[in-house]
């Protein structure tokens, strides 16, 4: 083999490898394309808004959590909290952390398998996410662009019992 054609074959297989690095860098392993939901609007606008209710299995009751952009001022954002029976309040947040409400860190979770689940914006394929900690867990229901649409806390007590507690998205202006 001469050395033109040695040359050819390295920088083929450096293509390759490139190729293929880039595309599990953008994301190309995890396979986004079968879940479900809208799109996730990442650019935050005054007014921007992320609901969820908040509903507990001992008791039966409904609570909401909504989080409305107030204001921005370069990456601070002031974000009106308001939750069911508490007093409403201003946070001061970063874009991300904002973001964080709608499409959250999956830092010690694991990937659990797909499930269906049935939401405000219709059925949806969601990814599940799992994290465990003695005998509690916290799953976590995320459809495309990692948009968190439920999320369930499970809390066994001294009892046996279990208490439930799941968040559904149930409102938002950042989904497109």
């Amino acid at each position: 083999m001469d050395n033109k054609a040695l040359i050819v074959i390295i920088v083929v297989v450096a293509v390759i490898i490139a190729g293929v690095a880039v595309f599990l860098a953008l994301g190309g392993g995890n396979n986004d394309s079968e879940l479900g939901g809208k799109d996730l609007k990442v650019k935050i606008e005054v007014g921007d808004y992320i609901e969820y209710k908040e509903t507990h299995n001992w008791d039966n009751s409904i609570h909401t959590h909504r989080y409305t952009v107030k204001s921005i001022d370069g990456e601070a954002v002031a974000v009106l909290v308001q939750e069911t029976g508490e007093t409403e309040h201003t946070d001061t947040m970063t874009r991300e952390e904002f973001l964080l409400y709608i499409a959250p860190s999956l830092t010690g979770f694991s990937e659990n398998g797909k499930s269906t689940i049935d939401t405000a914006f219709g059925t949806i394929k969601c990814a599940k996410y799992t994290q465990k900690e003695a005998e509690d867990s916290v799953d976590m229901y995320l459809g495309k662009d990692g948009v968190l649409y439920k999320k369930e806390f499970i809390q066994k007590n001294f009892d046996e019992s279990l208490h439930i507690t799941i968040f559904d998205l149930f409102a938002t202006s950042m989904l497109v």
